[in-house]
């Protein structure tokens, strides 16, 4: 059995793409990306993040570079937040399409997911976009002039865009307290610089048509047409005591519709808490999957747990074994 490894290097080198037996690989292929997609920046030559999946219909896997504005001033947030360049090319190097300029290398992996959300056969591009007004006086810390868009794997073409006040409304403007040392923007919202977008099932449909947004302290849930179905906010931000970074979808109930684990939390396919507990600190990586003879269960990183749907553990292996998930 071949193990397929694709490595997405993100600068001036180009993406290296090889094949063979898990301990022995070998290089397959180098695949540059496309010169008109690289932007140089203190020096440094880049094309930015990358995403993959079949943009075309030809059963091949295709790439989307993006880069995004709007930079923190240090730290943790220091790369952009809000996409607004996008290209996609073949893996030959040809490119398909590009959408807008500049921008820097995101701070994390952001708000940008590649998926056949139509059902045609070829992939759609599910993004925020950032759309400033002149008078616009949003920066990094508030999404005051993000639109979401779907656009068309193929051509780039935008098909569906909408400026949602779920979205437009976030913001985290730090909090200070009198008296109190100015903290930074990590330790005040934990989790403001980790934007996804996570592809799911909320409507219990033949195929996932819907998707989450991660934002901060948010979640909020779209569906195909950019409608709001629900939105879902947790007063746990502080650093090391709040819910997973990146939350993980999938059916634990088996009714046909997706949840949302976050570790401190379990939402139903309509936003309604399954059970809510601060279980451990360092939730950072979190799973639906299946545990213990089939079962599906929400696995929950920090300290270790493995819970039912109820939020009763069936696993905990404590600080001790898993001090940091």
């Amino acid at each position: 059995m071949q193990l397929v490894v694709v490595l997405l290097l993100l600068s001036l080198f180009p993406i290296i793409v090889v094949s063979g037996p898990a301990t022995n690989a070998e290089l397959y292929r180098r695949i540059p990306i496309p010169k008109p997609f690289l932007v140089t920046e203190n020096e440094h030559t880049f094309g930015g993040d990358v995403r993959i999946g079949d943009l075309n219909g030809d059963g091949q896997c295709d790439f989307l570079v993006y880069r995004s504005s709007h930079s923190g001033p240090g730290g943790p947030a220091i790369g952009g937040f809000k996409p607004s360049f996008l290209g996609a090319f073949e893996m030959d190097g040809t490119i398909l399409w590009s959408g807008g300029e500049g921008g820097t290398h995101p701070v994390r992996p952001g708000s940008v997911a590649i998926h056949d959300i139509d059902g045609d056969g070829s992939a759609e591009v599910i993004h925020f976009w950032h759309q400033p007004t002149p008078e616009s006086q949003a920066n990094w810390r508030n999404l005051s002039d993000i639109v979401i868009q779907i656009r068309d794997g193929k051509t780039g073409k935008v098909l569906r865009e909408a400026a949602p006040k779920s979205i437009t409304q976030r913001s985290c403007i730090p909090k200070q307290q009198p008296g109190k040392p100015k903290l930074s923007i990590g330790r005040q919202t934990a989790n403001w610089v980790h934007q996804r977008i996570l592809v799911a099932n909320f409507r219990g449909l033949d195929r996932p048509r819907d998707f989450v947004v991660k934002l901060g302290d948010t979640h909020v849930a779209f569906d195909d047409q950019l409608k709001t179905l629900w939105t879902d906010t947790t007063n746990w931000v502080k650093y090391s005591q709040c819910p997973a970074y990146i939350p993980a979808i999938g059916d634990i109930d088996g009714d046909g519709k997706d949840e949302l684990n976050s570790g401190y939390f379990l939402l139903d396919d309509n936003g309604e808490a399954l059970w809510t507990q601060k279980l451990a600190d360092h939730m950072d990586s979190v799973a639906i999957t299946q545990w213990d003879n089939g079962q599906t269960r929400a696995i929950c990183s920090g300290f270790g747990h493995v819970v039912d749907t109820q939020g009763k553990a069936v696993l905990a292996l404590g600080a001790t074994a898993v001090p940091h998930g």
